[in-house]
């Protein structure tokens, strides 16, 4: 790696690792106070697997690189993006500020699939 692209890497790298240490600890707080909600204890769940699932897929693409951590990230965007839109219609439609909500958490989840694909492709490469 070039040193511009070592600095890019770890700028990258800092933005998602705190990226995916909120979405965990978000989680990890709403399971802690969702004591007997079903559906808010599997959300909280689910939130804190995100983080802790991009976390491990951020540090196999320094480690490791290569296609399989792009492929993991991707899966876990989709079904994390899914489940939360899905979380969303609580009457079967989506309001304004909701929609705004999953454009914002689209954007978070695009940028730590970004992050990733580029660090694994640069230590392929490397």
């Amino acid at each position: 790696m070039k040193k511009s692209e070592k600095f890019i890497a770890a700028a990258l790298t800092l933005l998602s690792a705190s990226v995916s240490l909120v979405f965990f600890l978000y989680g990890a707080f709403i399971a802690r106070g969702a004591i007997g909600q079903t559906w808010i204890m599997i959300f909280a769940i689910l939130t804190a697997c995100y983080g802790a699932g991009s976390l491990a897929a951020l540090l196999w693409a320094w480690f490791k690189g290569g296609k399989r951590a792009i492929k993991v990230i991707k899966y876990l965007a989709i079904a994390f993006l899914a489940l939360f839109v899905i979380g969303s219609m609580d009457v079967g439609m989506v309001s304004g500020q909701e929609f705004i909500l999953i454009l914002g958490v689209g954007l978070v989840i695009w940028f730590n699939w970004f992050s990733v694909k580029k660090i694994a492709l640069w230590q392929q490469n490397a």
